[in-house]
């Protein structure tokens, strides 16, 4: 259960942690309502069953790729006075060509759909 003022485990952390190498890391660019966001893309391997991945975290302010600017951003918010809620989004696959490719073409959709929460979820001021 998360805590206030408790930063979220970051998959570079826990996939290794719970047995599970890195293969490939990278940051790459997904589009998704009409701009380009950066997401983490990862392909991990666990005797032999390997999985592609993007993940990000997001927010009312949209998409981060990166841990640490995740957790700058949660800081000025909170000492501003703006709502601090946020969610890590992970999205896998098989490590395959079809994978990759569900994997890309669903990514923006969550994307999307989440931004859509923060959204309806925004107070009325």
């Amino acid at each position: 259960r998360p805590q206030t003022g408790a930063a979220m485990p970051s998959p570079l952390n826990c996939l290794p942690g719970n047995g599970w190498q890195m293969v490939e890391t990278r940051t790459t660019a997904v589009r998704a309502g009409n701009r380009p966001w950066d997401v983490r893309r990862l392909v991990i391997d666990r005797k032999g069953y390997r999985i592609a991945m993007a993940y990000w975290f997001q927010n009312r302010g949209g998409v981060i790729g990166h841990e640490f600017q995740q957790r700058l951003r949660l800081l000025t918010s909170g000492l501003q006075g703006k709502p601090t809620d946020a969610a890590l989004v992970r999205v896998m696959a098989l490590d395959t060509e079809s994978g990759r490719r569900a994997l890309d073409d669903f990514t923006p959709t969550v994307i999307n759909a989440v931004g859509d929460a923060f959204v309806s979820r925004r107070s009325p001021n």
